[in-house]
């Protein structure tokens, strides 16, 4: 099981030692929760946060903004330089881009490339993209803010994906704690994106044991 953390639950006026303590804690990824105000009710960081990420570890980026495309543009060029591995994630709920031509093109730049899917959004609208991409990031929160409580609900989604393409990683993003998930079979999951329970905890470390070992 491999965890991430979301750079949106950092204390960015400490950013460059919340980075580090952090990874020091032992994750695997840090995760950019890209937003433009539109496609979801917040807005976050651009380009610029790049140059004040400093680390080794691979990065995530998940776009949830009206048009994907252009912003791919700009991040996938800021990042180039700087990450050797990069994933970037866009949301099926996205009806205003030729998706498969996107992820086909985020491939064709080198790069691993996601589909993310709200709470609300059936599985079956990945059909058309399971052959393609190299993971699907569940939303067990609405997506737009920080904090909220995980919906379980969505956890069906998961044998669904598998059943169709195996080999697909999928994570769960939105809500994760050891107490949201300690019931949860993590059997098919791959992945896990953690946000406020990883900042807030006393023991980061600690915390990133314990989301580990939910799939033992």
């Amino acid at each position: 099981m491999k965890i991430a953390a979301s750079l949106l639950s950092a204390d960015f006026n400490n950013l460059e030692s919340e980075i580090s303590r952090i990874e020091h804690a032992g994750i695997d990824f840090w995760h950019l929760d890209v937003m433009d105000g539109v496609f979801v009710p917040n807005f976050t960081f651009g380009v610029s946060v790049i140059d004040q990420i400093k680390t080794t570890k691979p990065l995530q980026v998940h776009f949830m903004v009206e048009k994907p495309q252009q912003l791919y543009e700009l991040f996938s060029k800021a990042l180039f330089a700087q990450v050797n591995q990069c994933e970037f994630i866009f949301h099926v709920e996205n009806t205003n881009v030729d998706l498969t031509s996107l992820l086909n093109k985020v491939h064709s730049d080198g790069f691993s490339v996601g589909l993310a899917v709200n709470p609300s959004t059936i599985a079956s609208q990945l059909d058309p993209y399971l052959q393609i991409v190299d993971s699907v990031l569940i939303m067990s929160v609405n997506p737009g803010f920080s904090g909220q409580k995980f919906i379980s609900g969505v956890l069906g989604k998961i044998d669904y994906i598998k059943s169709i393409n195996s080999d697909v990683k999928i994570g769960l993003d939105g809500g994760v704690s050891l107490e949201s998930l300690s019931s949860v079979n993590m059997k098919n999951v791959d992945f896990l994106v953690s946000g406020s329970y990883l900042f807030a905890s006393s023991n980061a470390s600690q915390a990133v044991l314990d989301l580990r070992a939910l799939d033992s």
